[in-house]
């Protein structure tokens, strides 16, 4: 078995997932602007060995990464969050896929993924995900003009 490791560059969260329907899953991401102003950190393994993932980022962060070997089925994520963005409005898709099928899943436009969870039935699993946009909160633009004082 391999490895995935896959990390957004700077700037950009993750926007879609792709797997075969194979016992060895063979994975795709893809990745879509995000800011490029952001603290990013990777989460520990979020679940045992063949065990159930049910994980989402902190508040206000978003995936932009993802770690598994294969030979343990273990996951770790990349979370990212920028100065005065929070999620709001955020859904769960229901499972996307049947026991060992392809899927294709891609990030709602104007959304980002937050979470993400597994059902495992070895050697299979089936996958749902968390998705939230965001917005800009309490920040005010540096263009304010100053009015003489009399």
């Amino acid at each position: 078995g391999g490895v995935l490791s896959r990390q957004c560059p700077s700037g950009q969260a993750l926007s879609g997932i792709t797997s075969n329907d194979k016992v060895d899953r063979l994975w795709g991401i893809s990745c879509k602007a995000f800011k490029e102003n952001k603290t990013c950190r990777w989460s520990g393994y979020v679940n045992e060995y063949w065990g159930t993932i049910d994980f989402k980022c902190a508040d206000n962060e978003v995936i932009a990464g993802a770690y598994s070997v294969h030979s343990t089925i273990k996951w770790r994520f990349y979370c990212c969050s920028a100065p005065g963005f929070v999620t709001f409005n955020c859904k769960e898709e229901p499972k996307i896929n049947y026991w060992q099928e392809n899927f294709r899943w891609t990030v709602p436009s104007s959304n980002f993924l937050t979470g993400v969870k597994s059902f495992f039935d070895y050697p299979a699993c089936r996958w749902s995900f968390t998705y939230c946009q965001m917005k800009l909160f309490g920040m005010r633009r540096s263009m304010t003009r100053f009015a003489d004082v009399p």
